[in-house]
């Protein structure tokens, strides 16, 4: 039989190194390709798994799924987009290169990114989305990245409200977040994490303090991932003390772990778990 390598060790060595990590650290890596399923286990859309492959960073690029679902949905008339939390126009800039149909809005409430915003030639609006005083209906698309992990209660409900009541009957509200992971307090003010099922509920589930006051649906549902990594035997384990023990299989795990990344740079397999999401919702008509 032909000696199957991967990277400077034999199939059978890596099986035999793999068996030894998992014992030392008490985990097992699961073989199915992490990136066709969810949160919850349940296998994703292939499509979904197809975006996930469009960009070779070493994290899944969340812009992606957004970008597409405006060149499906977007390319016939022109739009107005409401761009929730705006920072240094990154994404705006975007949608003005690829989307010349796509008029952008961009609100913050800092004083110095809204300027950004006007300096770039973009409608500005330095308001706190929870207080402003923008007209009803008046957006086909309002796209909210990376701000509701800065709120709390009722903070959230109040802003989730107010973006889909700038948002037009039958346009489509994007939220983008953060899930909890090792690293995320690492930013000072992240208030709490809000999944997607937190969301929903909050429009679905009458026994909560509040309901929100729109009818949604779902029109897409995105998890972020990254690759795979088996942790390194640090201070926190037994084997620490046998350096004998730790500085090989710490070596090894270096390896592998960089054999994760390329396989999950092609791939998207074996991910971590999910990290993120975008949470695509069309607001309906009756409310």
């Amino acid at each position: 039989m032909a000696n199957l390598q991967i990277g400077r060790i034999s199939i059978w060595e890596y099986l035999m190194l793999k068996m030894v990590i998992i014992t030392v650290q008490g985990k097992v890596l699961p073989w199915i390709p992490f990136s066709y399923l969810n949160r919850n286990g349940m296998f994703m859309n292939k499509e979904r798994h197809k975006i996930n492959l469009a960009n070779s960073e070493f994290h899944d690029n969340e812009d992606a799924p957004v970008l597409e679902f405006l060149e499906k949905k977007m390319k016939v008339s022109n739009f107005k987009l409401l761009e929730v939390g705006s920072g240094l126009c990154r994404f705006a800039d975007k949608i003005k290169l690829k989307h010349s149909n796509i008029e952008c809005t961009c609100l913050d409430i800092n004083s110095n990114l809204s300027e950004i915003a006007r300096k770039k030639g973009y409608r500005h609006i330095n308001e706190d989305i929870t207080k402003n005083k923008i007209p009803s209906n008046s957006f086909d698309i309002v796209h909210c990245s990376h701000v509701i992990e800065h709120l709390g209660y009722p903070e959230i409900v109040i802003a989730l409200d107010e973006m889909l009541r700038l948002t037009k009957p039958e346009g489509y509200f994007i939220i983008r977040s953060p899930l909890m992971s090792s690293v995320f307090y690492d930013d000072i003010d992240h208030i709490r994490p809000y999944p997607p099922e937190a969301i929903l509920n909050y429009f679905t589930n009458i026994q909560q303090q509040r309901t929100g006051k729109n009818i949604v649906n779902i029109e897409q549902l995105w998890f972020r991932t990254a690759p795979k990594k088996f942790r390194l035997i640090d201070k926190s384990s037994l084997f620490y003390i046998l350096i004998y023990l730790r500085i090989p299989i710490n070596h090894i795990i270096i390896m592998l772990n960089k054999q994760f990344e390329e396989l999950w740079k092609k791939f998207r397999f074996p991910s971590s778990e999910a990290n993120g999401y975008v949470l695509i919702l069309k607001k309906s008509h009756s409310n």
